[in-house]
């Protein structure tokens, strides 16, 4: 068998077509990452975890954890868990909590935008895993 540089059409041929094989490549591992780094919807159910941030159009959101507060005149605990909103520079914490068993939104406001952080149970989708929240842009409504 003939090395290929004896046949420089072939040799060429080969180099073109590793050529286009790496660029196709290079675009479906691009268009993937694209696709995996979709900022997440408002009012739709979203899975989180500690310490990975949630990127959404206006604000990435990250889960901090969960802590325990005994107040002096509630017989009972009560559980935050505790999210960071961040815009660049600016950065808000935001606490959500059952409290005394009203389950309702911790709103918040970042950008000059405000919202709502639904986590156990959503106005509009229903009861929440554990591990899902709600992200809704705030109403100027009663």
């Amino acid at each position: 068998m003939a090395p290929l540089s004896r046949y420089p059409g072939i040799a060429r041929g080969a180099r073109i077509g590793l050529r286009l094989a790496l660029v196709a490549l290079l675009l479906t591992s691009a268009a993937c990452q694209r696709a995996s780094s979709a900022p997440e919807r408002y009012d739709a159910r979203i899975a989180f975890r500690a310490h990975t941030p949630l990127h959404f159009p206006d604000f990435d959101l990250t889960y901090q954890g969960e802590r325990r507060v005994a107040p002096v005149d509630y017989p009972r605990e009560f559980i935050f868990h505790d999210f960071r909103a961040s815009q660049g520079s600016e950065v808000v914490d935001v606490a959500w909590s059952a409290g005394a068993g009203d389950i309702g939104p911790a709103p918040f406001t970042i950008g000059g935008k405000s919202f709502l952080l639904e986590l156990k149970v959503s106005d509009q989708l229903g009861d929440l895993e554990d591990n899902e929240l709600v992200v809704s842009l705030a109403t100027g409504g009663p």
